[in-house]
């Protein structure tokens, strides 16, 4: 059954056939700091409802965003939730593997909220979005290295394990993180997530810290000031 998520200015349809919109893809719509120039060209791997997409053109008004999406039920419900937006002009949904896109240029920045749990048993028909059989961690680094500028931007959210092994597998591309955000739910819990930010300069990396939850279980102060764009109810 189809539902429908609001935010202060889209919305976002969801089916059951498509994952679902999730902590993750909101923290990385709306953490990464970005610096942007006139023509700031993006890509999104891996659009599934389009949120995260949907949330870097709110927050970037002169930002142009490719969104590659491999699943024919994601690219349908991406596409809808593009043309229902108002950033409709500037948000393109692409059918093909990332493998296979081939543009005429490259992106200033690329995002991705990618599969994980290699070794969990698949069994229904979400599987495919939340497995890294179609999109390994090489697969992921070699595509941004083809498709990133010189002088651009990775930005992308994984669980700790999965982390490590991109940033192994992209430093054999010269991609290397100069930010972290380290991701707890809530204090003195453990990191479950990690936000990297990666280009193409050895460099050390900074790393930050951010809580989801606080003690009580309430939205903490720092996920409200991040997604206070986003989110009616704050």
């Amino acid at each position: 059954m189809e539902s429908v998520f609001h935010f202060k200015q889209f919305s976002v349809k969801q089916q059951p056939e498509v994952f679902k919109i999730g902590t993750d893809a909101i923290l990385l719509g709306a953490l990464p700091q970005i610096q942007l120039n006139a023509t700031s060209k993006f890509l999104e791997i891996g659009s599934g409802t389009g949120i995260i997409s949907l949330m870097l053109a709110q927050r970037f008004s002169n930002a142009n965003i490719d969104a590659i999406e491999q699943d024919e039920l994601a690219f349908q419900l991406s596409s809808s939730n593009f043309k229902q937006s108002p950033f409709q002009n500037r948000l393109n949904c692409i059918h093909t593997k990332i493998q296979e896109w081939k543009p005429d240029y490259v992106y200033d920045h690329i995002f991705c909220n990618p599969p994980f749990f290699e070794n969990s048993t698949k069994s229904d028909s979400l599987s495919h979005a939340r497995h890294n059989d179609l999109l390994t961690t090489n697969d992921l680094a070699r595509a941004v290295d083809r498709l990133l500028k010189s002088d651009g931007v990775f930005n992308v959210i994984y669980p700790v394990l999965e982390f490590e092994k991109l940033k192994k597998d992209a430093a054999k591309f010269e991609l290397h993180p100069f930010h972290e955000i380290h991701i707890n739910t809530r204090p003195e819990m453990p990191v479950v997530r990690i936000i990297g930010s990666f280009g193409r300069n050895l460099t050390e990396t900074e790393v930050s810290h951010f809580t989801i939850r606080d003690k009580q279980h309430q939205f903490s102060d720092s996920y409200k000031k991040a997604t206070a764009d986003f989110h009616p109810f704050l």
